[in-house]
């Protein structure tokens, strides 16, 4: 089989010149921006545990397929969605002009991880299990609960801080921001 080339209507493109290479637009306002967005899918939509799901699919002559996958907790996905967006701007948190938003992220994310001990107290749960898919049967799934309700209100806490540290170093518009003018 011959190669594809240019003549026969493929376009060949170099990877750098694509993706990173001295593009700016591909740096790091790109990343934090699809980041942004996808941080906004899951903070627009409902909050809900994960769970399986199984879907049978007709194969023919009377056969069907079942398949069984796990719908992820939204919860979860949110809390994971924070965190990355605090490692992403961990420099800029760090800079001494932004002492008081570190100070704020600290306390939160302590806070977050008291109510992580806590739960693991309360709860005949390992951490193994906390932070599994796990379905939960009586008190433990109140308190298991309780917690992931707990750690969406908190990590909503920390999103607003890096919202706002974010509006203070002025990547929202601008030359120096995400959006030009």
């Amino acid at each position: 089989m011959a190669k594809p080339t240019e003549s026969d209507g493929h376009q060949f493109m170099d990877g750098e010149a694509v993706f990173g290479g001295n593009d700016e637009k591909f740096g790091f306002k790109w990343l934090l921006f699809g980041h942004l967005q996808k941080l906004l899918t899951y903070a627009s939509q409902e909050m809900r545990g994960g769970f399986w799901q199984t879907k049978t699919i007709p194969v023919g002559n009377g056969m069907v397929k079942t398949d069984k996958f796990y719908v992820p907790d939204t919860r979860e996905q949110y809390c994971n969605a924070v965190d990355a967006l605090h490692d992403l701007l961990l420099p800029l948190s760090l800079d001494k002009d932004y002492k008081e938003f570190r100070k704020t992220i600290e306390e939160i994310n302590e806070e977050i991880e008291q109510q992580r001990k806590r739960a693991l107290e309360r709860t005949s749960c390992s951490e193994s299990e906390i932070l599994s898919n796990k379905s939960y049967i009586g008190e433990d799934k109140n308190i298991i609960e309780e917690y992931r309700f707990i750690n969406v209100r908190l990590h909503r806490k920390l999103f607003q801080i890096l919202s706002r540290l974010l509006e203070e170093v002025d990547y929202g518009s601008g030359s120096g921001g995400i959006i030009d003018e």
